[in-house]
């Protein structure tokens, strides 16, 4: 993803050619850029400028589908290190408030030393420990963006591995975590544009049948009619099957169709 705080695309994709890496932009995201050599991205002096940052296309069109804009007050519930609370802070301007929330708080270490070489300088972190820290916010967001905990397997094609280490129980523990976030007022305040995304836990576990897989798409349909929305222009984001964005009408400029 391009660091449009430092440069747009075709700057950033400039400086990539003159390290020597071929870059084409990215299918959907207006951000984005896929590289065509095979190199160490942490190693290019394009990165350690802040230029850029190693993200998955959908998290990107996840944060731009979420519409923040210079100003506004952006709560990322479920900030971890931050790729997409960078990604929101860059569609600001890096004018408003992000307010960035987290249970891990040395993820929340790592997106601040990654805020600091993107040029952010709008973020606020919050550590979501067992104090209730994110009362002063309550009915004062304009945007909340929650990209709650999941199986990961939108990762699977960086990560493999990781397809043998998910198990039914494992699985199982997701949509209840998810809907417990949902349903908190912290994470929609009164008045605010909920943004969020519920990730379809897909039939990777082979042998247990049609009924296992049903059973998971009945547990993300429940937070997703239950989710308080608070105003009629909200924007609900889903991976539909087939891995295809779905937006809600209303979800504000910049939706892929």
């Amino acid at each position: 993803r391009c660091n449009l705080l430092r440069a747009d695309r075709e700057r950033v994709r400039a400086a990539l050619r003159e390290e020597g890496v071929d870059s084409e932009p990215a299918r959907y995201s207006p951000w984005g850029l896929s590289l065509t050599t095979r190199v160490n991205v942490f190693a290019l002096s394009a990165f350690k400028a802040g230029l850029l940052e190693v993200q998955d296309e959908g998290s990107q069109l996840l944060a731009l589908t979420a519409g923040a804009r210079p100003g506004e007050r952006v709560v990322d519930f479920c900030a971890g290190a931050g790729g997409k609370s960078l990604a929101l802070a860059a569609a600001m301007e890096s004018k408003g408030e992000l307010v960035c929330c987290d249970v891990d708080e040395e993820r929340l270490a790592d997106l601040k030393k990654r805020a600091r070489r993107a040029g952010v300088s709008n973020h606020r972190l919050v550590h979501l420990g067992a104090e209730d820290r994110t009362a002063k916010w309550r009915g004062r967001a304009d945007r909340v963006l929650v990209d709650a905990p999941c199986s990961g397997i939108g990762a699977l094609r960086r990560n493999p591995a990781a397809r043998w280490r998910l198990t039914p129980a494992k699985v199982a523990t997701f949509p209840p975590r998810q809907r417990a976030i949902l349903a908190t007022d912290d994470a929609v305040p009164a008045g605010a544009i909920p943004a969020s995304r519920y990730l379809e836990l897909l039939n990777l576990l082979g042998g247990h049948g049609r009924g296992k897989r049903d059973e998971h798409h009945a547990e993300i349909s429940a937070p997703r009619q239950s989710a308080p929305v608070r105003r009629p222009d909200a924007a609900v984001l889903a991976a539909a099957p087939g891995g295809a964005l779905v937006t809600r009408a209303g979800a504000g400029p910049g939706r892929p169709r």
